[in-house]
Parts: C-alpha cells; sequence; structure tokens
C-alpha cells in the first residue's frame, strides 16, 4: 500500500543526518482519515505475528502500517488508520536510519509505510541485508505504539 507523504509547509533541509528537530503539527498537511476496522483489536498489536492469518484478521483489527495515508483503505477492513501525527523525518529518502523500526515510527519518509513487518525469526533471524530491516523489525519495542493503539480501542 503506497501513500503521499505530509507536505509539510516549513520544512528546512538538515545537513546533519541524525538532526530530525520536531516540526510543529500546524505545518503538517495530513490526508483526511476513513472509518476503520470495527473489529476488536489485537492485544499485540503491530507486532502480531499472525496478520497474515486469514481466521485472525477476520476476528482482530491491528494498526495499518500507513496509518491515515493508507491508499487501500476500502479494501482492508482489518486494519485501523489513525492519524498517526508524527514529523517527516529531515532526511527523508536519504534517511540512513530507515532500518530503524523506531526512527520509523517517529518520523514520516516518503513512499514508506511507519511501521515495519514483525519477522517471523524474529531475534534468530539470519536475513541482515538492508532491504530485509528496511522492511521487516525483530522485536525491537516501539515506545508506546502498543498501548496508545489498545487505549484508543478500549482495552487497558
Amino acid at each position: 500500500a503506497l501513500f503521499s507523504s505530509p507536505i509539510n509547509v516549513n520544512a528546512s533541509i538538515s545537513n546533519s543526518p541524525r538532526s530530525n528537530p520536531p516540526i510543529p503539527n500546524s505545518t503538517i498537511l495530513q490526508a483526511p482519515s476513513k472509518v476503520s476496522s470495527k473489529l476488536p483489536p489485537c492485544r499485540d498489536s503491530v507486532y502480531c505475528m499472525n496478520q497474515n492469518s486469514k481466521d485472525h484478521i477476520n476476528n482482530y483489527s491491528h494498526p495499518c502500517r500507513f496509518n491515515e495515508l493508507c491508499r487501500n483503505k476500502d479494501s482492508e477492513p482489518h486494519l485501523v488508520h489513525e492519524h498517526h501525527n508524527v514529523p517527516k523525518c529531515s532526511e527523508d529518502e536519504n534517511c540512513f536510519q530507515l532500518i530503524d523500526p523506531v526512527h520509523r515510527a517517529q518520523y514520516r519518509h516518503t513512499s514508506l509505510p511507519d511501521y515495519l513487518i514483525p519477522c517471523r525469526y524474529q531475534d534468530n533471524c539470519y536475513e541482515k541485508s538492508p532491504n530485509h530491516r528496511k522492511k521487516y523489525f525483530h522485536g525491537e519495542s516501539l515506545p508506546s505504539i502498543k498501548s496508545k493503539f489498545l487505549k484508543r480501542r478500549g482495552i487497558r
């Protein structure tokens, strides 16, 4: 699912590869959100290893990796498309942290999802290529993502 990235109308480009100063929310234009899944949320949220199981997704919702910018909302009734209020990465497509799932959840990058797919091998994964790590995460904890998803859906 590809999306158009939010437009930062006041962005300044930084020469520092590590700097990502927060951008005020008023400078980020976002796509309007659509109605999301009415299914109860999976307790594992983005960490769920069963997101490809038809039986599982027929019974539980999960956060969409592209959040409100998803282009396939109508064909993904098992996904929740909530606003993910984060700034665009100042390095964007040239970012050296694209393989870092925490960075990806905290900053937007053009044509890339906010969340990575959980690798089925997790800590035991043998695949170390940048392409694999840009798509999959390996058990790293995403600060507050799971708890925020469950709290918004009425589960503590």
